[in-house]
């Protein structure tokens, strides 16, 4: 019997990376993602008998809807993957409210969402849950408090979850990306001012991993059930592990008092000239 993964966030970036190869390994496969077009084009690439639903993790009917179509379809769920998320660059004094609550509302109450609507599927599959966090769960990022606060949030989550769900033999994992480029990152980092200002900081901790590491970890873990992994694998875990050591020296690395003084000091005169026009 074929196993199936409910994976959101699937449309583009690691998201989909992993699903090709997910696919080539038997999974059957249901996508979530808000870009029809490029679910579509998933489709049109692994053929009809990959499941595809448009909604956003932010309306839980749409959720549902899609959690139940996929069981109607495929008779169960064995694996779930929350993986939707966006980020924004922009330093905590000037982030206005609605763009932090977006960011609370997709990568933190989005998580919930999917793994409320999935939980009795996967409690009768005594299936796995992946969540998507990110090295900034421990490495708290400047310019993306709110996306930091959410992915740390998620990985006591899911720590909390695994507890839960153990009765019936379910287990629950964390991934931790780092600086991957996807579309997000590039719409975060490269194409926005405030994420090409914090980018420039440092070259250690911005150093671009490939998209294939991120997908083979992520694969990885949803086919053995794994508990954590980083991306890079392995090498990045103990900072997971000590995220108040970590902390520090990411700030003898990147963010020294001088050079925050700095990019604050752009950060504003950007914002205050965008408020001008």
């Amino acid at each position: 019997m074929q196993k199936v993964v409910f994976i959101t966030g699937a449309a583009t970036g690691i998201g989909k990376a992993t699903a090709e190869i997910l696919h080539k390994q038997g999974w059957q496969l249901a996508l979530f993602d808000v870009n029809t077009s490029a679910l579509e084009a998933i489709r049109t690439q692994l053929g009809d008998d990959v499941a595809i639903f448009t909604g956003s993790v932010t309306d839980m009917l749409q959720l549902q809807e899609a959690v139940d179509a996929t069981v109607e379809l495929f008779g169960r769920i064995d694996a779930v993957w929350a993986n939707a998320g966006i980020a924004k660059a922009m330093p905590l004094m000037l982030t206005e409210e609605d763009d932090w609550l977006r960011v609370i509302d997709v990568n933190l109450n989005g998580v919930y969402r999917t793994i409320k609507a999935t939980a009795p599927h996967i409690k009768a599959s005594q299936g796995y849950v992946l969540i998507t966090s990110s090295i900034t769960s421990a490495l708290a990022l400047p310019f993306a408090s709110g996306y930091s606060a959410t992915k740390a949030a998620v990985l006591n989550l899911a720590d909390a979850y695994r507890t839960e769900m153990s009765a019936w033999n379910v287990e629950v994992g964390t991934i931790h990306p780092t600086f991957i480029r996807t579309p997000l990152i590039d719409k975060a980092i490269y194409e926005d001012k405030m994420g090409t200002l914090i980018r420039s900081t440092s070259n250690i901790l911005f150093f671009e991993f490939p998209l294939s590491w991120a997908a083979s970890t992520a694969a990885k873990m949803i086919n053995k059930r794994k508990r954590r992994d980083t991306v890079p694998s392995m090498s990045h875990l103990p900072f997971i592990w000590l995220p108040r050591l970590s902390n520090v020296l990411m700030n003898l690395w990147a963010f020294r008092r001088p050079v925050m003084q700095k990019v604050m000091s752009q950060a504003l005169e950007i914002h205050e000239k965008n408020q001008e026009k």
